[in-house]
């Protein structure tokens, strides 16, 4: 199974400044979309997951609060398990544009991949 994390991963419409605007984030053909941390990890846990696309931010409230975390926990937690070895090899990519966000989560894959390549996974 192929995951594609963001928060805008339906054909819909977003307000940018006072303005509704086409979203052109879709998840893509293949993929399933999720847009929380929660429904990331849940199928992460199946075991059935091959690949992940991440985004970073992952939808805030009016205030600026993050409401459903961020991708980063996500390849964190790919990170943690697969160092426990509970967690099998998954390909990934970033399509976030948040380049702090990005780097973090290329930190915390790469890391990842460099364990499943010690325990060649």
């Amino acid at each position: 199974m192929k995951l594609w994390l963001d928060d805008l991963c339906e054909n819909e419409f977003v307000e940018i400044c006072g303005e509704l605007i086409s979203n052109d984030r879709y998840t893509p053909e293949g993929y399933i979309g999720v847009k929380t941390v929660r429904e990331a990890i849940k199928l992460i846990k199946t075991g059935k997951v091959e690949y992940i696309s991440f985004d970073h931010d992952l939808g805030a409230s009016e205030s600026g609060v993050e409401i459903h975390g961020n991708g980063y926990v996500v390849a964190k937690y790919i990170e943690k398990y697969a160092f426990l070895g509970t967690c099998g090899k998954i390909g990934w990519d970033v399509h976030s544009s948040n380049p702090v966000g990005r780097a973090n989560i290329e930190a915390a894959m790469i890391s990842a991949e460099r364990r499943w390549i010690a325990v060649k996974l």
